[in-house]
């Protein structure tokens, strides 16, 4: 199963903001899903968050990633 991370872990990892980040998710560049029990709450999936990194060159922040897995 792959691994879910919240909008404050992504804002970490890539170094953006989280404002920036629902900017990304509400312009359909980042996909994001959301929990049932709380539909408020935004989650990632890595390979999203790699995908999204790879398509807007961001390959320096990507290693930051790669450490992760």
């Amino acid at each position: 199963m792959e691994k879910f991370m919240t909008i404050n872990e992504v804002a970490e990892l890539i170094r953006y903001r989280k404002d920036t980040i629902r900017m990304f998710v509400r312009a359909g560049k980042l996909k994001a899903y959301r929990r049932r029990a709380k539909q408020s709450e935004l989650r990632f999936k890595l390979s999203d968050i790699e995908t999204f990194m790879e398509e807007n060159t961001l390959k320096a922040k990507k290693k930051r990633i790669d450490k992760r897995k």
